[in-house]
């Protein structure tokens, strides 16, 4: 049996060691939380809203110079330089004296500045009708003239209309309603949602030769570079393919 006078030295004893334990126990649980998953709309039922401000930061592998941002001592700065043909000219003349209030109409005026604004004419858009007409031999056969190629219904858009669809569309990622109301603000056409997707797959059949052009030209070389990732597409899931080398770059999308 224990002494009497030990007891006390014991329990001091115990209980510093329980303060230790809660200091080691708390330092982990503060190491753990780094590991930890973060909860998020993917692994909980949080809305996706609430990702914005758990955004994980990433960290530049580009290492500091240490000087200030900025233009650096002994940079020549570059500014707009004047067009030397403008495409308008406004001349601007006093039409009388600020001082007396004369009348300066009769005076030959001397060139004292000039400044220039550059800016996007109105846009809209054009209409350029197709009319064939018939004609009978005198053997009795009529002859009719063609439609040009690519004229194929009563109203149809043009080259520079489907070139600015698939631009917009196929490299600037503009949805296909945003895309209908920019070209409807912007250029007054019409063009619905379906008359879009018409517009990129015909466009897409006619630089099929283009893109096989690029497949050969990156698979005939002897290193080739590639990489992949996954995109959805309407809800699936799919593979996005880069192979390139130094003078072209194909890319191919894959179940």
């Amino acid at each position: 049996m224990q002494d009497q006078k030990g007891i006390p030295e014991l329990i001091t004893f115990l209980l510093n060691q329980v303060n230790e334990l809660k200091q080691v126990v708390e330092e982990l649980k503060s190491r753990l939380a780094e590991y930890e998953t973060k909860k998020n709309s993917n692994n909980s039922s949080k809305l996706p809203s609430s990702d914005f401000g758990n955004l994980k930061k990433t960290n530049s592998l580009k290492k500091g110079s240490g000087k200030k941002a900025g233009g650096q001592p002994g940079h020549k700065g570059s500014s707009m330089k004047m067009p030397p043909k403008p495409d308008f000219t406004e001349l601007h003349h006093p039409l009388y004296c600020n001082c007396c209030g004369n009348d300066l109409s009769g005076i030959e005026p001397d060139l004292s500045g000039k400044r220039q604004v550059v800016d996007i004419p109105d846009i809209t858009f054009t209409v350029t009708e197709h009319q064939i007409y018939k004609k009978t031999c005198s053997c009795g056969r009529v002859s009719k003239g063609a439609y040009p190629n690519g004229v194929y219904g009563p109203i149809c858009y043009g080259k520079h209309t489907q070139a600015l669809v698939a631009y917009l569309s196929a490299r600037q990622y503009i949805p296909y309603k945003r895309l209908k109301e920019m070209l409807r603000n912007i250029f007054g056409l019409n063009i619905c949602q379906a008359s879009i997707k018409n517009i990129l797959h015909r466009t897409s059949e006619k630089l099929e030769p283009i893109y096989e052009s690029i497949r050969k030209t990156v698979l005939n070389n002897s290193v080739i570079g590639g990489d992949e990732t996954s995109v959805n597409i309407n809800g699936n899931n799919n593979w996005v393919w880069t192979f390139q080398n130094a003078r072209a770059t194909f890319i191919g999308i894959h179940p």
